[in-house]
């Protein structure tokens, strides 16, 4: 059954008018699917949607030969179960999949209306890429950049669980020193920003954009972190670290650093910079641009923790100055001086009042 017609291919990669195309499709082959079960900004396809004698067909249709470009094999399964959810965030698109086995070939005649598009594949076990007479062999946590416009073969020996970002080119190309885009390279997977990538991914996947600004600086800080792993442009990689989505993981890093030591007494920005590789003084910088300065960074970090902790039912009868001290605080008496200017109340306010409440419920 041939469904190329109904548009799903150019729903499941722009979703335009994605909800009527696709409803239209899963009803040839007998699904009810209702609008409520979509949205306008992503897109979900599973095999146990359709009856068992016509999931192989659907998988092989509507996610290999219409929304990839591409002829699916499975390996082992013969009516495979599988999942596929994306969404578009501006110019970048989320994928992520549950598949079995399966061999993906993309010969000339699939690739006739492909889209120019890049995908980052980031492999949750062992997968195969081949792709302009060269092989890479990704092992879990490691990626790739598939070009989706050229010949290739993707080969995932054992059911598989992985993800990634659809790009585009013309966003990505021009930040490049080289632009042999259809050569894959293996990223490993202890690549600093490959592994910032996906915790943002982590995060875009549960939080959706409403707004178009936030969306095209999430759009452009993606592209330009992909570039520098790839290999960016001088000129790129200084916008970058000093004000794009370098920036942004280092002072997302800092946050992170410090929120894991809160307990210790002694935190400093040179540390965290060695941890970095870069210098203290680029790190201070960043955080000035923020009108923020590290010690301000992890008062307030640690005065947050303790009005959280101050507030939960299981340390209401904890003491203060134990709170104190397991937030970082050497002196009780600095504790609730920061504490009461921060937040115009004592800890002892805010603590009574979370009793209140709780006897209250």
């Amino acid at each position: 059954m041939d469904v190329r017609n109904c548009s799903w291919r150019h729903c499941f990669l722009r979703n335009q008018n994605y909800a009527r195309n696709l409803i239209g499709c899963y009803r040839r082959w007998g699904v009810h699917m209702s609008e409520e079960r979509v949205r306008t900004s992503a897109i979900r396809f599973s095999t146990e949607d359709f009856p068992e004698k016509h999931r192989l067909e659907a998988w092989r249709e509507l996610i290999g030969r219409v929304a990839m470009g591409a002829d699916l094999l499975p390996l082992k399964e013969k009516s495979p179960i599988v999942i596929m959810e994306r969404r578009m965030i501006g110019d970048i698109g989320l994928v992520k999949a549950e598949q079995p086995a399966y061999r993906s070939i993309r010969s000339k005649s699939s690739l006739a209306n492909s889209p120019d598009n890049l995908l980052l594949f980031c492999a949750e076990g062992l997968v195969r890429v081949e792709q302009s007479g060269r092989e890479v062999t990704l092992e879990a946590g490691s990626a790739t950049l598939i070009d989706t416009t050229v010949e290739g073969k993707v080969i995932i020996p054992e059911t598989h669980r992985g993800g990634g970002l659809v790009l585009k080119r013309s966003a990505l190309e021009p930040m490049l020193r080289s632009n042999h885009l259809d050569n894959p390279n293996l990223i490993p997977k202890h690549d600093e920003i490959l592994n910032y990538i996906k915790k943002y991914i982590t995060f875009l996947w549960e939080l959706q954009p409403e707004s178009a600004a936030f969306q095209a600086s999430i759009t452009s800080h993606i592209h330009e972190l992909v570039a520098l792993m790839l290999g960016a442009h001088n000129d790129v990689a200084e916008y970058s670290a000093a004000t794009g989505g370098l920036a942004a993981m280092r002072l997302t890093q800092i946050a992170d650093y410090v929120k894991a030591n809160l307990h210790r007494r002694e935190l400093s920005l040179s540390e965290i910079a060695a941890q970095q590789r870069v210098s203290a003084r680029y790190l201070r910088s960043l955080l000035e641009s923020k009108e923020m300065t590290f010690s301000k960074l992890v008062r307030d970090m640690r005065l947050e923790k303790a009005r959280h902790m101050l507030t939960q039912p299981q340390y209401l009868f904890v003491k203060i100055s134990t709170i104190a001290y397991d937030c970082g605080f050497g002196e009780l008496s600095n504790f609730n001086h920061a504490f009461r200017a921060r937040f115009g109340q004592t800890p002892r306010e805010i603590r009574e009042m979370a009793k209140k409440s709780a006897r209250d419920t």
